[in-house]
């Protein structure tokens, strides 16, 4: 028996143990992640200094100043401090449970009685609350939960909201904050058990079916859980800034080789992966990944886009909506209203529902309209450079007219790519007549009432009726002096001789 037989008599089973093998290296990463979080971790950040990873919501950091003034709100410090927002958060990687954090603040106010302080963590479950005396206090909670958090955790800082001479709006005074885990077995986060089981099953995947050893997979490995534990478990000694996405990169960075690499070839086996699943996903992705970012989005951006938002929330009833106004349309406060029901009567939370729908809507409208262009390839790659730029990403967290303008537009011009396509296509066998009348009728109805949906967000979209007509009379005429012009070309005939009887 060739080595080549025994290949192909080993091929089914080998395809049978694949994805046990799998399996079994995914166990090896989440055993490992479990017994490297057994190594003791502690983060101890001194608010004010190098604490850029593990602040959310502060002021900018207060010292003693060079001029001589006296800040008797520093007094005990160790020398630089944060007030926090009315309510502020403490960042940190997931170490493991139990774990316990310790902060030490001041509710120092300079006339009136200290706050009433509030630790949350995660936002959700209450650690403590107390008034606070005034004075430096240190709190030491026990962190217990969030197991179903897929990464880091926080604590979330409220405090009776006081206002300063400058007129910031101030919670209280941290000087400093440690997060400690053990003693005795600590249990890993869940996610982070997740995160190496994947890189495990990714790396075999990778390396082990392509060389057919097991030691690139060992190494790799082993390299993960290396930098897993010196730069985001443990907190690194020169540059305390831990890599809070390091689990999550190194998984979609190992799986993003995996499609390079496989991808082109179950392409191939399944094309409609790439054309109906593919941007399916990109577009559900990049929604779910804009509506968790816009949950920061908690002000309106002013001086910026979101000035007009105001003008559009306060319209609250249909009479309002339907008023004639010169300057403002009434489709942004028609969305906005039939958005209200599904925000609680929030306008702020519902504008911020519409951008990210809306967002979607413009991904998916510039997919179809690259498809009408490219193959289902090249259009995938279109798709994922609009869901990629920052100006798109940006104003999808935007409240106002702007992203549902472009999505109206978008789905005109793609609308109308389309209809475009189906009219040149009226010899090819796919359509019959009945059909391409339909489709064509179809196409049309949608271009025009996706452009009168642009104009009624914007004056701007006004444009689209001259240039839709253009197109559609240009067409047409084409259609009915040069027929020619919109068939598909003829094959060309081949050259090679025929050969003789």
């Amino acid at each position: 028996m060739t080595a080549g037989s025994r290949r192909q008599s080993a091929g089914p089973f080998a395809l049978r143990a694949h994805p046990v093998t799998a399996l079994a290296w995914a166990a090896l990463g989440a055993l490992l992640v479990l017994l490297l979080s057994q190594v003791p971790a502690a983060h101890r950040v001194d608010i004010g200094g190098y604490d850029a990873a593990y602040v959310q919501g502060f002021h900018e950091p207060e010292r003693p100043s060079t001029m001589g003034d006296e800040r008797p709100e520093l007094a005990g410090s160790n020398g630089a401090a944060r007030w926090s927002r009315p309510s502020a958060a403490l960042l940190f990687p997931q170490a493991g449970l139990s774990g316990s954090v310790t902060v030490r603040l001041r509710g120092w106010r300079a006339a009136g009685p200290p706050p009433e302080v509030v630790l949350l963590l995660n936002g959700t479950r209450e650690l403590a609350r107390f008034q606070a005396s005034g004075d430096w206090e240190e709190h030491r909670l026990a962190v217990t939960g969030g197991w179903l958090k897929a990464s880091d955790f926080f604590v979330e800082l409220r405090a009776t909201p006081a206002t300063l001479p400058d007129g910031r709006d101030v919670g209280v005074l941290v000087d400093s904050v440690a997060y400690t885990t053990g003693p005795g077995p600590t249990l890993p986060f869940p996610a982070q058990m997740i995160y190496g089981a994947a890189v495990g099953a990714l790396l075999w995947t990778l390396l082990g079916r392509a060389t057919g050893s097991s030691w690139p997979v060992v190494a790799g490995l082993l390299a993960y859980g290396l930098a897993w534990l010196l730069l985001y478990r443990l907190q690194p000694p020169f540059y305390p800034y831990p890599l809070r996405s390091l689990p999550l990169l190194t998984v979609l960075g190992l799986a993003a080789l995996l499609t390079l690499r496989d991808g082109p070839a179950l392409a191939a086996r399944a094309p409609w992966l790439v054309s109906k699943v593919a941007p399916a996903l990109v577009v559900a992705g990049w929604t779910a990944a804009t509506l968790i970012a816009a949950r920061g989005h908690v002000t309106l951006a002013r001086p910026g886009v979101e000035n007009d938002f105001r003008v559009f929330a306060t319209r609250e009833t249909l009479p309002q909506i339907f008023s004639a106004d010169g300057f403002y349309n009434l489709g942004y406060p028609l969305l906005l209203w039939l958005a209200r029901p599904l925000a609680e009567g929030n306008a702020f939370l519902a504008g911020r529902l519409l951008a990210a729908l809306c967002g979607a809507a413009l991904l998916a409208a510039g997919y179809w309209l690259a498809r009408t262009l490219l193959p289902p390839g090249p259009a995938l790659l279109a798709l994922l450079a609009l869901a990629l730029n920052a100006f798109v990403a940006q104003y999808g967290l935007y409240v106002g007219s702007d992203m549902p303008f472009a999505a109206c537009v978008t789905l005109c011009v793609a609308a109308l790519g389309a209809w475009l396509q189906t009219a040149g296509a009226r010899s090819a066998p796919r359509y019959t007549e009945q059909s391409r009348l339909a489709r064509e009728l179809a196409l049309l109805a949608a271009a025009g009432m996706a452009g009168g949906a642009a104009f009624l967000m914007r004056h701007l979209g006004l444009v689209l009726l001259p240039w839709g007509l253009l197109v559609v009379l240009a067409v047409t005429y084409r259609r009915t002096h040069a027929p020619a012009l919109l068939d598909p070309p003829a094959p060309t005939p081949s050259l090679s001789p025929v050969p003789s009887s």
